[in-house]
């Protein structure tokens, strides 16, 4: 059962990090197209308004995908628990454990990253509205 956990595990874990990459892709293709539009008032708001919506969209995916992978890590910690090993090492348990996923990590800078192109359609939207 362990291996079939860890590999659901590392499924979410490529899926979280392969729409990353696709909503990278998606905002820097936003940028493009604005930076090679005519400048207005409603192509700032309008775009402004996508990208808001889709920054939206990238943070409650991984915060979805966050929990997870959290929830999987849970479920292999118990298989860890429930088949005592005497030459096995913990790996989703312990003391290593709770200090790797203390720190800021690829999570983290994933949910960083969908909040600076939330904030910068964000600010798109105000610079459009701000336009007369």
């Amino acid at each position: 059962p362990a291996a079939g956990t860890a590999i659901s595990r590392n499924t979410e874990v490529n899926l979280r990090w392969s729409r990353s990459q696709m909503f990278i892709v998606v905002n820097f293709g936003g940028i493009s197209f604005l930076a090679a539009q005519t400048p207005s008032r409603d192509l700032y708001l309008v775009v402004g308004s996508v990208g808001i919506l889709l920054g939206a969209v990238w943070m409650f995916a991984n915060w979805r995908a966050q929990k997870w992978v959290e929830y999987w890590n849970l479920r292999l910690a118990a298989v860890e628990t429930a088949e005592p090993d005497p030459v096995a090492t913990s790996v989703y348990r312990g003391p290593a454990w709770d200090i790797a996923n203390s720190q800021f990590g690829f999570p983290h800078i994933l949910m960083t990253l969908a909040v600076i192109f939330t904030l910068l359609w964000f600010a798109v939207g105000v610079f459009g509205f701000a336009q007369k």
